[in-house]
């Protein structure tokens, strides 16, 4: 079997350069990669391959027209949520004859959208904060926390402590991006990843989450493993907001 892996930051170079806002999504989407093809390397039968970080745009447009269409069995596609690149890249994948070895586009959508994603976790009795699709106002419960309705990399996410806070975070956000509004719960971020097949889906370990103290919730690292008892809360939590969303396949975060 012959998988490719397309990372899509590494392969168009957005974000190569370390002066760009997307140099820390450039970064976690090559690790991703990497860990990707060594994995799969390790797995007999399967022929693993996937873009070099030096490949020339036109270089990159022919390599990529030729593994969707006819060299891969299958390809994995890791690409940021964000104006629904994801769904276009695994889009773009099918309609050249591929097979994309993850989540189902409809399941992409859903998770990708943050305001449809609460409402779906809220109709399926899952814990989450308050969420709506409008700017804050002067007389908000503060704090909140404002970010992308289809952000990832926490680009452009705010927490809001005061109309102050508010001020400049409408002056510093692109006026051009959907924005969300939530409440802001206090307390140790934690994340929890899945391997999703068709009869299971398996939790690994759960990790806390080190977020910057400056109120731009910007991702500083894991550490793990996490207490026992707030691994099994946390794992409980997630497999709940995993189990109710239909069509995830692979690696879920």
């Amino acid at each position: 079997m012959r998988v490719f892996v397309y990372e899509y930051l590494t392969a168009t170079g957005i974000g190569r350069d370390p002066a760009s806002p997307e140099h820390g999504m450039y970064r976690e989407g090559r690790a991703m990669r990497d860990a990707l093809v060594a994995d799969f390397a390790r797995v007999t039968g399967v022929d693993v391959f996937a873009f070099p970080d030096e490949a020339a745009p036109v270089e990159a447009e022919w390599f990529w027209e030729v593994c969707r269409a006819a060299v891969s069995d299958w390809t994995v596609v890791i690409a940021p949520e964000t104006g629904d690149t994801l769904s276009d890249e695994c889009r773009s994948v099918e309609s050249h004859g591929g097979r994309v070895l993850g989540p189902s586009r409809e399941a992409v959508r859903l998770c990708a959208d943050k305001v449809a994603l609460a409402n779906h976790w809220r109709a399926n009795g899952v814990p989450t904060p308050a969420t709506s699709d409008r700017e804050p106002t002067a007389c908000e419960l503060f704090p909140v926390v404002w970010k992308p309705r289809d952000g990832a990399g926490s680009t452009d996410t705010f927490l809001v402590r005061d109309r102050f806070e508010r001020a400049a975070a409408l002056a510093a956000r692109d006026p051009a991006r959907p924005m969300i509004l939530q409440e802001f719960v206090p307390g140790t971020a934690a994340s929890v990843a899945f391997l999703c097949g068709p009869r299971e889906q398996l939790p690994l370990l759960p990790a806390f989450q080190r977020l910057s103290g400056d109120g731009r919730f910007r991702y500083e690292g894991g550490e793990l493993p996490i207490p026992p008892d707030l691994a099994e809360r946390a794992a409980r939590l997630a497999r709940a907001a995993v189990g109710c969303a239909p069509g995830l396949l692979g690696y879920v975060g």
